[in-house]
């Protein structure tokens, strides 16, 4: 059986069940990686191309029928997406889901018309790790920066980063570009309007900390 668990989300899950190590194959400009030997800098859609012929050519292809499946494409370019394995930066949500659930359990906060919960309960059970950087143009800064060895240090600025870690200041680190999703920024908009961080009567009105 055939997968790739770096480019394919069920292959991925197969992977790490069964503890199979992730392998990237592409570029961010999905061209095939130097180490493949005789398919190295191809275009995805040259190289698969390249691939079946060789098959062809060594008499192991028993037969080719099409097959009719669901590929993911970008909204706005129409471009064929594939899946890439890359740094990001998550919110562990498992631990927060709880006290969520038990609002609604102890009815402190209810759902109209309540048959809601199970919905909500579904969602709550199962959550997974939210994933709230993104590489794109705008957007609130992650306050990360990184220094020539991948190492990351995080801060509201340079200055309070080379204050915690005790950096010197010729020691060289860069402000990371990615930014936060843009449900986590527009969740700050309430909290700030209302005084966060500072704990005024209007923020202990609508985020109490009983809930």
């Amino acid at each position: 059986m055939k997968i790739t668990p770096g480019h394919d989300f069920d292959d991925y899950e197969i992977a790490k069940r069964h503890k199979l190590p992730i392998i990237n194959i592409f570029t961010k400009k999905a061209k095939l990686l130097d180490v493949h030997l005789g398919y190295s800098s191809l275009d995805r859609f040259d190289a698969r191309k390249k691939v079946i012929k060789d098959l062809l050519s060594k008499g192991l292809v028993e037969k080719i029928v099409d097959h009719e499946s669901s590929i993911p494409r970008g909204d706005r370019s129409g471009a064929i997406l594939e899946p890439l394995m890359t740094s990001q930066w998550f919110i562990k949500t498992k631990e927060i889901s709880i006290p969520a659930i038990k609002v609604v359990q102890e009815g402190r906060m209810r759902f109209f018309p309540n048959n809601w919960e199970n919905t909500y309960y579904a969602w709550m059970n199962n959550i997974e790790d939210w994933c709230i950087s993104r590489q794109i143009k705008w957007g609130h800064r992650i306050p990360v920066w990184y220094d020539e060895k991948g190492n990351h240090y995080v801060g509201r600025s340079e200055i309070e980063v080379r204050k915690k870690y005790f950096l010197p200041s010729d020691f060289t680190i860069k402000e990371g570009k990615d930014v936060f999703d843009t449900w986590y920024s527009s969740a700050l908009y309430p909290l700030v309007a209302l005084g966060w961080p500072n704990l005024k009567v209007d923020f202990e009105k609508y985020y109490p900390n009983n809930l």
